[in-house]
């Protein structure tokens, strides 16, 4: 065990520590206190006071109501891709367009279309 492990840790932090566990700026962690999202006391209009448990309990609770979210996002949004057929993709990325009619194209250009009859040549029109 190390000298550091030994000690025990202060039940209070200043804005700087509480920033550092939370892994956010000060400026962030300032206006989430002065929201009261996070119990803390103000000492004046610098020094900002908290308790580590406090910090620690606004991280659990903030991620169990983020994952909840998330969970309600995924339950509410899987029947809808899977009921509709034009949303199909093959992976990931955007869904598939529908391949447009070329079959007047094809006629004009004298190519055989899915019927199998070909449409009037080009070079016809030129020499009539």
């Amino acid at each position: 065990m190390s000298a550091e492990e030994a000690q025990p840790q202060p039940e209070t932090i200043g804005l700087i520590e509480a920033a550092a566990l939370l892994h956010i700026g000060r400026e962030a962690l300032r206006t989430l206190c002065e929201r009261g999202e996070i119990p803390a006391l103000s000492l004046n209009r610098k020094h900002w006071v908290l308790l580590r448990s406090d910090v620690l309990a606004y991280i659990g609770h903030t991620a169990r109501q983020q994952a909840a979210a998330r969970r309600r996002s995924c339950e509410s949004s899987a029947p809808q891709i899977e009921a509709s057929p034009a949303r199909k993709t093959a992976g990931k990325g955007r869904p598939r367009r529908e391949m447009p009619d070329l079959a007047p194209y094809e006629a004009r250009a004298g190519l055989p279309t899915k019927d199998g009859r070909r449409g009037p040549r080009p070079e016809d029109s030129r020499n009539a």
